[in-house]
């Protein structure tokens, strides 16, 4: 079988997942700090995530606007499908 390269994006994208695993609701902010990028990366990568409803972005406005991020129960779902797939992916990023 063909060894698949991934990009780094795609390893962002299971990270945000698996920071979400909590259900709590999370900023880009806090996820960037924790994942050692900028929040504009995490908000675009998780833009994919909603648009495959593994993730909700729900938008608050106050004196600016924020994110808040959230595990669906769909991704919940995923994730734990893919949970070995994923634990070999980690040990090879």
């Amino acid at each position: 079988m063909e060894k698949i390269e991934f990009l780094r994006s795609d390893v962002l994208k299971i990270k945000v997942l698996k920071k979400l695993l909590d259900k709590k609701d999370h900023t880009p902010s806090e996820l960037s700090t924790k994942l050692n990028t900028n929040g504009t990366t995490i908000l675009r990568n998780c833009k994919l995530l909603e648009l495959f409803n593994l993730i909700e972005i729900d938008v608050k406005k106050t004196k600016g606007i924020n994110y808040f991020l959230k595990i669906t129960e769909k991704g919940l779902s995923w994730y734990n499908a893919n949970r070995n797939f994923l634990i070999d992916l980690k040990n090879r990023y």
